[in-house]
């Protein structure tokens, strides 16, 4: 039998011992921190600088966060170590790398 991932489910990979999965997730601003920071001048005096800081979430869409929970239960069902490879939060060299092995 055949689970959604194309992984069949009575028989495991007893070589690597591990399942893989990739993703890619939508980056999405969060929220705009505003964080003090405290620079030492060359004259000795302390300044205090102000900047805004955007934090990012990455958001997976319903398909790929049903995959992964069946990843998830798959791996642990068959005693695998799950390995998950988030595209949006690699760079382009690493993508490519990530996809050969």
């Amino acid at each position: 039998m055949t689970s959604r991932l194309g992984v069949a489910d009575d028989r495991s990979d007893g070589a690597t011992g591990r399942l893989k999965l990739v993703l890619k997730s939508k980056k999405v601003l969060s929220r705009v921190d505003l964080v003090e920071d405290s620079i030492l001048a060359w004259d000795g005096t302390v300044r205090v600088r102000r900047k805004r800081v955007r934090v990012y979430d990455y958001i997976l869409d319903e398909n790929q966060s049903s995959a992964l929970s069946e990843a998830r239960e798959l791996a642990a069902r068959k005693g695998l170590s799950l390995e998950v490879t988030d595209l949006s939060r690699l760079s382009s060299f690493r993508r490519i790398l990530s996809l050969d092995t």
